[in-house]
């Protein structure tokens, strides 16, 4: 087979995009040993060296962990315990797992995603409740 770009590798591909350069930013205040970042369209968390995590942005739903709906400039700390090894976070949800191997989510729950059987927001870490040890 032939074409500009067929199988066979003939013809010219779009010349190829040139590397992104990472630049250190700025330190996000309060957050002194982060181990893992995840960040989702309006919000981030991050997880610190002690297990503690911290999040900030827009805070509609929970989405931000603290049992608050204010929006953050700056890092707030979680609710409950310091035991967190990973965080991800989704569109105004967020998830993460535990020491233990649990895992807890916060924020909008209307299409059910953050697991516990329902479907109401969660302005604190809930637990998963088939994910439990």
């Amino acid at each position: 087979a032939s074409g500009s770009n067929g199988p066979r590798g003939e013809g010219a591909f779009p010349p190829a995009v040139p590397a992104i350069r990472l630049v250190p930013g700025p330190d996000v205040a309060g957050i002194d040993s982060a181990t893992d970042l995840a960040c989702g369209t309006s919000s981030c968390c991050a997880v610190d060296a002690s297990g503690l995590i911290s999040c900030w942005g827009r805070g509609a739903s929970g989405r931000l962990g603290n049992g608050s709906t204010a929006s953050e400039p700056g890092p707030v700390s979680l609710s409950g315990p310091a035991d967190y090894v990973d965080v991800e976070v989704g569109d105004a949800f967020a998830c993460a797992r535990t020491t233990d191997h649990r895992v807890r989510c916060w924020g909008y729950n209307g299409n059910y995603q953050l697991g516990n059987g329902d479907s109401t927001d969660s302005h604190v870490p809930i637990e998963v409740f088939r994910l439990s040890p």
